[in-house]
């Protein structure tokens, strides 16, 4: 990477990682790392405040984009794991609007004639 300006630097990286955490191609984050790591650390560099808040602003809407994609990275895999648990199978709502899955099954033996 060129030592050009590092807020211009930063503020292209921000802006990639907005475009992929809008697209959906998480997994292109990590290709995105090593260049956000270098542009932070010339942080200290920038001085003008206005230019900061900038840079802070767009930190933080694609911060609120990450933890959108991780809560529903943790939904996608919770549902998974009810699915390879067989508890997907059947599920209905209550009149309060909770979620009931299937009953238990019982450990008592029953007998029928």
């Amino acid at each position: 990477m060129a030592r050009g300006d590092p807020a211009d630097a930063l503020r292209k990286v921000l802006l990639r990682e907005r475009r992929i955490l809008r697209s959906g191609k998480i997994g292109d984050l990590g290709d995105l790392m090593e260049e956000k790591t270098r542009c932070l650390a010339r942080a200290a560099e920038i001085r003008d405040p206005e230019t900061l808040r900038s840079l802070q602003r767009l930190a933080e809407r694609n911060q609120a984009l990450l933890a959108a994609a991780a809560g529903g990275l943790r939904a996608a895999a919770s549902r998974l794991a009810q699915l390879r648990e067989g508890l997907g199978s059947l599920s209905t709502y209550a009149e309060d609007g909770d979620r009931k899955g299937p009953p238990a099954p019982s450990s008592r033996l029953e007998r029928r004639a």
